[in-house]
């Protein structure tokens, strides 16, 4: 009986996890935090972004245009929120530096001083993330 109800449970939690991931996703909570950070971060260097989209990418969590349109990964959704503040002073630095030189890292440093420990999070734990599949 015990481990029955603790099988529920667990099927619970994962319901509820599912249903606040649909949520978030609908009510476009993810996006408007993607876009509060790029804004914040792009506000630090003095620029602008573009747009800002959602996709379903399975290998990068973000990218950045010439003209400053952003894209991010759905996924970062159920990343913790300073990944996520990461993700978008990562992708934000590159409208400085459209590569990954040193510059490139000094100026993501400056817009994020933790970053090592977020893209170490990504590289230990992000591949988890790619398990899930949206249908919406």
């Amino acid at each position: 009986m015990r481990c029955e109800s603790q099988q529920q449970q667990k099927r619970n939690k994962k319901q509820q996890q599912q249903s606040s991931f649909r949520r978030l996703l609908r009510g476009r909570e993810l996006r408007e935090r993607l876009v509060a950070a790029s804004e914040r971060h792009a506000a630090a260097i003095g620029r602008e972004i573009g747009k800002v989209t959602l996709r379903d990418t399975r290998s990068r969590w973000g990218s950045c245009t010439h003209e400053g349109n952003l894209m991010y990964s759905w996924r970062l959704v159920m990343a913790p929120p300073d990944v996520l503040d990461y993700v978008a002073a990562h992708e934000v630095s590159h409208m400085v530096h459209m590569d990954h030189s040193d510059a490139f890292w000094r100026q993501c440093a400056d817009l994020f001083p933790d970053h090592k420990a977020q893209r170490r999070w990504l590289r230990q734990k992000g591949g988890a993330l790619h398990r899930y599949r949206f249908r919406g």
